[in-house]
């Protein structure tokens, strides 16, 4: 579901029926519907349903704020590497080349 659904199923659902987990990706990459969906679903997590769990990821997060944001919550951090990729070029030609 998207960062624009998900506060509208908020509103709609606070119970969010049937969903155990929600993701918000890039949390670094701040926008109104996501902070607005991250609250609500904060909010959904401390008055109705603290079974819910919440996921918030992002390469460059700033984890101790979200933690602390998010009740604490457990920091996880994934190693990261670089993967060579080949690159291998060639001149594009022309089916409609001509001849002198």
């Amino acid at each position: 579901m998207t960062e624009g659904l998900f506060p509208r199923r908020v509103l709609t659902d606070p119970f969010l029926e049937g969903v155990a987990t929600v993701i918000f990706d890039e949390v670094h990459e701040r926008s109104l519907e996501l902070d607005t969906g991250l609250a609500l679903a904060l909010s959904a997590q401390r008055n109705l349903r603290e079974t819910l769990r919440i996921i918030a990821m992002s390469a460059s997060l700033e984890g101790d704020a979200f933690s602390q944001l998010m009740r604490a919550a457990q920091i996880t951090c994934g190693g990261g590497g670089n993967f060579h990729l080949p690159c291998n070029m060639s001149r594009a030609t022309s089916s409609h080349q001509t001849t002198s």
